[in-house]
């Protein structure tokens, strides 16, 4: 049984990492990065207790534990700044990632409870809601790969140090937002798919869902397969239905109850 789910570990972490490297290859990552941290410190952390339900404690099994809480405190260590987890130990504090709870998205959606600190995981979303998500295209385009936080000498702005942290990715604001579902934060979660739905729908690709869309109205790679993620938002409003309210949500859509 251990050897099975050692299996199974391996192979979730083998696809996540082959995910780190085919999705974000044009962003260059130096040192500890917060996307590969949270899909791997996930990705022991669904090995673990799981596990953990199923076998004796071992000292093997003990070892991982032991290695996960490691991972753990070193990922709020070098990566959490206060408002959100850092793109990695060498890049400007003020770079805010999209995807940055990715794993923590894999983890709600295999049935897990918290493994970060869940005061860390709201103001996280609520970070990247509030800029990559709003202050990008007026709030009605998903949420933007890369954004760089302003001070209180310059205004922030859309992080165009590579061709992909300025795009916005329609699998991973999909993913954003039903993460956002599962930590209870669904207007925002609406407000952030919703925005970019309309858009496309707009635009005339409705049909022809791009991989990627720029500020400026430009797109990437139609038909692509990535939107598909859409079905995670219902599998998280089957878990965590919201209560029903009415009104206008915060990028002037209208809020509709869900019935």
């Amino acid at each position: 049984m251990f050897q099975h789910y050692a299996v199974v570990s391996c192979k979730c972490l083998f696809m996540m990492l082959t995910h780190i490297f085919c999705e974000f290859h044009a962003l260059l990552e130096r040192a500890r990065a917060s996307f590969e941290e949270k899909l791997w410190t996930g990705t022991h952390y669904r090995f673990d207790t799981k596990t953990s339900e199923r076998v004796v404690m071992s000292d093997q099994l003990a070892g991982q534990c032991a290695l996960l809480d490691r991972a753990r405190a070193s990922f709020d260590e070098k990566l959490w700044t206060g408002t959100h987890y850092r793109f990695d130990t060498k890049t400007s504090e003020r770079v805010v990632m999209s995807d940055q709870l990715a794993g923590l998205w894999f983890l709600r959606a295999s049935g897990l409870s918290e493994a970060f600190p869940a005061a860390n995981v709201r103001k996280s979303l609520r970070t990247i809601y509030d800029n990559n998500v709003l202050k990008f295209g007026h709030g009605r385009m998903g949420a933007v790969n890369g954004f760089v936080l302003g001070d209180k000498s310059r205004a922030g702005r859309v992080d165009y140090t590579a061709l992909q942290s300025g795009e916005m990715w329609t699998g991973v604001t999909y993913g954003l937002a039903a993460l956002m579902i599962y930590e209870g934060m669904h207007e925002e979660a609406f407000a952030t798919a919703g925005g970019m739905y309309n858009t496309l729908t707009q635009m005339g690709l409705a049909f022809e869902t791009p991989e990627a869309l720029y500020e400026n109205g430009n797109h990437r790679s139609i038909s692509y397969m990535r939107p598909l993620a859409v079905w995670a938002m219902y599998q998280a409003v089957i878990t965590r239905p919201p209560a029903p309210s009415s009104g206008v949500v915060a990028n002037g859509q209208t809020a509709k109850p869900v019935l």
